[in-house]
């Protein structure tokens, strides 16, 4: 966020803010109902907590509202305090900048960029700690002091149009969501085409159309029977054409009417086949060929990354 500048020294966060540690409590006297709220590294982000100390403690540790706290296990997120006064439990720090040199709104602003780039480098095998001491060796611009107040109220007001414009989004694909469903509902109950069907008589009915359809597929499964037989050179056996499998029917129970001339089809009438996937376990160093995995489908849509690998 904070770039170089040819007249900007950079500083270390700890030479201009002063980080505490949070205190390590003793978990035996935290409660749910009764004593003084307690933040811990869940409540950075939502600026309030569920968990209350009746135990004793030193004025230190207690934070403020709009005090700035950082997690220091898992993400490193960090945030302002939004609730009333609670005490700053352990792996969580506040940090309390020197404001004649360095507004906190801006230090707020810049350390999730640094903290996200401190994270991915950091090892784990399970979670992942910071320590105050590496907090304290980030290296921030220092611009002017009035100058750091016009770039906060800049950030402020770019950040605003961003909301705004997310929210706008939101609200579109929210509409455009339900403007599908009602797409889809018109396009099954007939209403979208009802014009067209008004000035053009259809050549067959939907029944029509669907018997077709059954003698077609059932036709070229005969064709592929005979094509078996001849191949092994057999003669069909008698009644062998009882061996065709049916597709399934569909059932209507509870499904609207349709428009006149319209019927109700399963998919496994209209398909070609209906199967399963494999059922063969993936491999984990993406050799082979590409397999969707289920989440793979999406409503209305195929998300072609979701892939696992096989071999045969």
């Amino acid at each position: 966020m904070l770039g170089k500048h040819e007249t900007w020294e950079r500083v270390p966060l700890a030479e201009v803010a002063t980080i505490l540690n949070g205190a390590p409590f003793n978990s035996a006297l935290f409660s749910s109902t009764e004593g003084l709220p307690l933040i811990r590294i869940r409540d950075v982000t939502t600026g309030q907590t569920s968990t209350y100390y009746t135990g004793p403690y030193e004025d230190e540790y207690l934070v403020q509202q709009g005090d700035l706290l950082v997690g220091m296990d898992g993400d490193f997120n960090s945030g302002f305090w939004s609730s009333s006064a609670a005490l700053l439990n352990q792996r969580v720090c506040k940090i309390s900048p020197a404001e004649s040199f360095y507004d906190k709104q801006l230090i707020a602003l810049a350390l999730p960029g640094y903290l996200a780039a401190i994270n991915a480098n950091t090892p784990s095998v399970t979670v992942k700690h910071l320590s105050s001491k590496t907090i304290g060796e980030i290296g921030l611009p220092l611009p002017p002091r009035a100058e750091q107040t016009r770039i906060v109220a800049k950030l402020e007001e770019l950040l605003s149009d961003l909301d705004a414009g997310v929210a706008e989004l939101k609200a579109a694909q929210k509409k455009l969501a339900q403007y599908r469903q009602s797409l889809l509902k018109a396009a099954v109950e007939g209403a979208l085409t009802a014009e067209w069907r008004a000035k053009n008589t259809p050549s067959e009915t939907g029944a029509q159309l669907l018997q077709r359809i059954l003698q077609e597929r059932r036709a070229r499964w005969e064709a592929k029977q005979l094509a078996k037989f001849a191949e092994q050179g057999k003669t069909p056996p008698k009644d062998w054409q009882k061996k065709y499998p049916e597709p399934v029917q569909p059932d209507a129970t509870g499904l609207p009417e349709l428009p006149q001339g319209w019927v109700w089809a399963s998919v496994d009438q209209l398909s070609e086949s209906v199967r399963n996937g494999l059922s063969k376990t993936p491999n984990t160093d993406q050799r082979g060929f590409p397999i969707f995995k289920i989440n793979a489908v999406r409503p209305m849509a195929v998300n072609f990354k979701a892939i696992k690998h096989i071999e045969f």
